[in-house]
């Protein structure tokens, strides 16, 4: 029997985010479909729901002593190959219990390459959250931003080039991003054939999904999402929800806004949708999302970058119509514009209210795409997208 780890940073739970519910997804259907025996391992713990795992470890923080502990897993069970969800810092765990035990070694990236890059809008954050030394170390960040950029960009290009020369295989989520992560790895083109491509899977199974009546949907709107702003952009799909229930042919419709930060955040986006007055939102935190995909009809994204956001195939499995900006390669992947939703070129605030209120006001068009859209599902299958798994490992 093949034995597979998955490692996440993070205790691999669905209400975690997508890397989390990813793993779990793979992990579940590998040993149903193909008998493999898996374990997790991760080093936070975060609470919330999971299952199909044989075995779960929490690794140590510190670097020896998890792999150490690791080394001591791997031989235990027999372990074939280990798969890096996406952290580049641990890999250096792994590499080195690869050259401990001799098993595989696969690093899996969950974000189109380059993401990780130094944002000034992040220090300006910072800034404001913090206090003391802590608020003065990041304004000094901030005013030698172009030293520091810099910095980071040396430090983002030595983790590729480590993880692509100890990986055994780079899993990447789009073809969209072979060439940006070769590039980040200075790798020549030849050496793509150490890549796969395998996207996300479609996250619910048909029996969560059951029946779609599209002509029974509500006049609802919904946001699923981390609520982190650096990367999800909360505020700018609030301020272009205000802009869009302008029109008076709009009333009636609402926003449910469905996630929390790492740490509590609700409360906060609460008190700034009252300040900027937003109307007709409710945030109703980490829940299961199920119920109001059955029920939305349109879903919007506002994410700065993404990988293959499991949200909007979700939104799309419940006939829920997606809107997003064109801030990463594999949006063309999950959404064909005009056809099962719309993407927006990014900075175009005007264009983007105005498609997200042309589906709000016909509902005609906004069921014809949804109804595309269940049809442009199928590379997203579970059986497609797990044997590229099985085949790689």
């Amino acid at each position: 029997m093949k034995t597979v780890m998955f490692y996440t940073r993070f205790q691999p739970v669905c209400e975690r985010g997508g890397t989390e519910h990813t793993t779990i997804v793979t992990a579940r259907e590998l040993k149903k479909r193909y008998g493999v025996q898996t374990i997790a391992a991760y080093q936070i713990d975060f609470q919330g729901t999971y299952d199909g795992f044989d075995f779960v470890y929490r690794l140590p923080k510190d670097h020896k002593e998890a792999t150490e502990k690791t080394i001591e897993i791997v031989r235990k069970h027999h372990v074939d190959t280990i798969v890096v969800q996406g952290y580049f810092h641990e890999m250096k765990i792994f590499c080195r219990v690869k050259e401990a035990t001799h098993c595989k070694l696969i690093f899996a990236h969950h974000f189109q390459p380059g993401w990780e890059k130094l944002d000034r809008q992040q220090i300006v954050s910072k800034i404001a959250s913090h206090h003391g030394f802590g608020r003065l170390r990041y304004q000094l960040k901030n005013l030698l931003f172009p030293l520091f950029q810099w910095q980071s960009r040396m430090n983002l290009r030595k983790r590729y080039f480590r993880t692509f020369r100890h990986a055994d295989r780079i899993v990447v989520l789009s073809q969209s991003y072979v060439l940006p992560f070769l590039k980040l790895a200075a790798a020549s083109g030849a050496e793509a054939r150490k890549i796969r491509v395998i996207p996300n899977m479609l996250p619910f199974p048909p029996h969560v999904v059951g029946s779609l009546r599209l002509e029974e949907k509500e006049k609802v709107a919904l946001i699923v999402s981390r609520l982190d702003e650096r990367q999800k952009r909360i505020h700018l799909a609030l301020n272009l929800w205000k802009e869009t229930l302008k029109d008076e042919n709009l009333k009636g419709w609402h926003l449910y806004v469905i996630g929390d930060g790492n740490t509590p955040s609700v409360p906060i986006y609460e008190q700034w949708a009252k300040e900027h007055e937003i109307p007709e939102v409710t945030f109703l935190g980490r829940t299961f999302p199920v119920p109001y995909y059955k029920k939305a009809s349109v879903f919007l994204m506002s994410s700065v970058c993404e990988g293959l956001p499991l949200t909007i195939l979700e939104s799309k499995q419940f006939g829920v119509v997606p809107i997003a900006f064109d801030t990463f390669g594999a949006v063309y992947d999950v959404i064909r514009n005009e056809e099962d939703g719309y993407i927006i070129q990014e900075g175009d605030k005007k264009q983007y209210a105005a498609c997200l209120k042309k589906l709000m006001t016909d509902s005609t068009l906004r069921n014809d795409m949804a109804r595309h859209g269940l049809d442009n599902l199928s590379p997203f299958s579970v059986e497609q997208v797990i044997k590229k798994w099985h085949e790689i490992l």
